[in-house]
């Protein structure tokens, strides 16, 4: 059983022109997205297209090639 946490409004995770390649191969580009908190997102693609590597670019375990992160992690 989890508990909620009920906040609205503070952004709690920005991305802002967030860009990956290897080398020649550019994985995506241009992600933009605000999340507030309360929202809920999903993160939908096919296979290869970078969903993981979208995830581990939030969490700091990747850098992006361009771009910035901005986590809000106050627990």
């Amino acid at each position: 059983r989890f508990n909620t946490a009920e906040f609205h409004g503070d952004e709690v995770l920005a991305l802002r022109n967030i860009s990956k390649s290897y080398g020649e191969k550019n994985l995506f580009s241009g992600i933009s997205l605000k999340v507030e908190g309360g929202e809920r997102i999903a993160l939908i693609g096919d296979n290869g297209t970078g969903k993981s590597t979208l995830i581990k670019i939030i969490v700091n375990l990747l850098r992006p090639t361009a771009g910035r992160v901005t986590l809000d992690d106050k627990e």
